[in-house]
């Protein structure tokens, strides 16, 4: 639930166009990342990650849910990792410097 205020109308009140322009306004100004409701609630549900597809064969989301799902499958993917969170065997920069350090000797004949 986001933390911005939900002004409560009373039967027979009128509904002005200030008061229903500052209603949405409110929604508007408050629909931010930080009032937005997490998808963690539990760790099943932070684990929840939807394989997008291939090329031809894309498995589209529906919702901002299913986004973040397809989103996680790619990060833990991409990392080579069981769940999207978790640290890779291997980081980037040491891949990086590997195979600076590889090319170099490719470039000098030493291998």
């Amino acid at each position: 639930m986001a933390l911005y205020a939900i002004t409560t109308r009373t039967v027979g009140e009128s509904i002005t166009a200030a008061k229903y322009n500052a209603d949405h306004q409110n929604h508007a100004d408050s629909q931010t990342p930080q009032l937005t409701e997490d998808y963690s609630a539990s760790v099943a549900q932070m684990q929840s990650a939807t394989d997008p597809g291939e090329l031809g064969t894309e498995s589209q989301a529906t919702t901002l849910a299913g986004e973040l799902e397809r989103l996680r499958f790619a990060i833990g993917d991409a990392k080579g990792t069981t769940q999207w969170y978790e640290t890779p065997g291997v980081s980037l920069a040491a891949v990086n410097t590997t195979l600076t350090g590889e090319f170099e000797m490719l470039k000098w004949g030493i291998i």
